[in-house]
């Protein structure tokens, strides 16, 4: 299935200026809309899973008014030694089945001893998220590995810069979903293994690249642990049950993470400035999946994070089952008596929740959810936008918190969309809630969208605030961009700085 339709990959890498535009894109709209995701370069042979296709970044370069594109694969070490050999030699998430598996992991320790293939430079693929860093630099991440370091030039054409090293050890791998502090500019992020304990590392660097802080989070399993938040002063960390078990192999042919709901859900709250030996405050909650943080804050003494959840999950990623609907809850965390509590605050499912980026960790209004269509199948099918008002006063009665959905059309689907603030939002100046009541969601929403019916895309831009389903533009792609993972969007003062990084 992730093989097929628009999950199929594209060859051709085109870099196109002067797109054509319906509607009109505002003025006050600069900069570069970005997507990565998975597209295999060769024909995978054996097992295929979505999340093991080569990085590719589908890019939109905005300014004065037109659009141009351009599509590149990222260029990390396993992609340069698999185009070289001209065969996919590198080991894939989908081939950790059964006994099969085991021969594969046989066979991989042969090819590193052979010289065939090296993971002396990493051996993943950069196909997750796009962030950028506190150096200015423009990253595309995988949890598996380290981060590769891209650089837009030449008003949008894309280039692979390298693999990023630190001088201090956090080790081989860094979450696809970093958090900026916005008021030190510092970037938090972990790393996960599930080989032996502690099984998490949480890290911190600093403006000058600098790694200054990097701890053990002693976890109580090996879990698949995609995402964290970050309030003002604390990290937290959900331990999710869908832990690391290889029996499952062997004994039901499938992927090596196994969902166990007799395990719960552990949380872990962390203060920012604990010392690197701290242990943090744990929190249990009944079982629940979460792969993406919409946004968490501090208030009367507890720590408030929505995200959606999922009641169980199966990473194969081919059922077609009802628990695996996320819906979006609001959690609890007292901080003074150690409770914990959390509840669904809508019935539209989705995921990849949005909020204006200078909002991170900070009390706010309004998420924007990709929601799914009916049936809930795999691959999972986008087919618009919810904005969620989390400003409901906490005991108020409601269990929909979707005030606004795009619909983007029949046989339309697409992903994640970003908010991007109008220039002069009253979020950039740093206002008070009350204020933000009016303006916060003053901005637009940018997203890829394809129609299955004529298998063609189109870039989009909606108001966030009416949510209407008309698009203030639609700018017609050269080609196809297949569905993805995350995106960004890159202003020019991020624009400017990633060059000079």
């Amino acid at each position: 299935a992730y093989l097929l339709g628009n999950c199929a990959p594209v060859h051709t890498e085109i870099f196109q200026e002067a797109l054509e535009v319906e509607g009109t894109i505002p003025p006050e709209l600069s900069g570069v809309f970005a997507r990565v995701g998975p597209n295999p370069q060769h024909m995978p042979t054996g097992g295929y899973h979505w999340f093991d296709g080569d990085g590719m970044v589908h890019a939109c370069r905005i300014k004065n008014g037109t659009v141009s594109f351009c599509n590149r694969y990222v260029q990390t070490s396993r992609f340069k030694q698999e185009k070289a050999l001209g065969w996919p030699a590198f080991m894939k998430i989908g081939d950790m089945t059964g006994v099969s598996g085991l021969f594969l992991i046989l066979f991989k320790v042969l090819k590193k001893k052979l010289r065939v293939i090296s993971e002396a430079d990493g051996s993943q693929n950069a196909n997750t998220q796009l962030v950028c860093d506190s150096l200015g630099r423009l990253l595309a991440l995988n949890e598996g590995d380290l981060p590769y370091q891209l650089r837009f030039v030449c008003e949008g054409l894309l280039e692979t810069v390298g693999r990023i090293k630190f001088e201090r050890d956090v080790g081989a791998k860094f979450t696809a979903h970093p958090k900026t502090d916005s008021a030190t500019g510092h970037l938090h992020f972990f790393g996960y293994s599930v080989d032996k304990p502690p099984f998490c590392t949480y890290s911190v660097m600093d403006n000058n690249g600098e790694i200054i802080k990097t701890m053990p989070v002693n976890l109580p399993h090996p879990v698949m642990m995609h995402d964290f938040a970050m309030t003002e002063n604390h990290v937290i960390f959900i331990v999710c049950p869908l832990v690391f078990d290889p029996k499952v192999m062997i004994a039901e042919g499938t992927l090596p993470f196994k969902f166990m709901p007799e395990k719960g859900t552990q949380i872990a709250v962390l203060r920012k400035d604990a010392p690197e030996k701290a242990e943090p405050m744990w929190f249990s909650l009944p079982a629940f999946m979460l792969f993406h943080v919409a946004n968490s804050w501090e208030e009367g003494g507890c720590v408030h994070l929505y995200a959606p959840h999922l009641a169980s999950f199966n990473l194969s990623l081919d059922q077609n089952l009802e628990l695996e609907k996320p819906l979006m809850h609001h959690t609890v965390l007292n901080m003074k008596s150690g409770e914990a509590s959390t509840k669904c605050v809508t019935n539209t499912a989705g995921d990849f929740p949005q909020v204006s980026s200078g909002l991170m960790g900070k009390k706010c209004r309004y998420a924007y959810l990709a929601c799914m269509g009916k049936g809930h199948s795999y691959p999972p099918m986008f087919r618009g936008v919810a904005k969620m008002d989390m400003s409901v006063p906490e005991g108020e009665k409601t269990t929909e918190l979707n005030v606004g959905q795009i619909d983007f059309g029949s046989d339309k689907a697409g992903g994640e969309v970003i908010f991007v603030p109008r220039i002069g939002g009253a979020h950039q100046e740093g206002s008070n809630l009350g204020e933000l009541r009016t303006k916060e969601d003053d901005g637009f929403l940018l997203t890829f969208v394809h129609d299955e019916a004529n298998n063609k895309s189109e870039m989009n831009i909606y108001d966030a605030r009416t949510m209407s389903s008309t698009p203030l533009a639609s700018v017609k792609m050269p080609q196809r961009v297949p569905y993805g993972f995350h995106s960004a969007f890159i202003n020019e003062k991020q624009f400017k700085a990633q060059l000079k990084a």
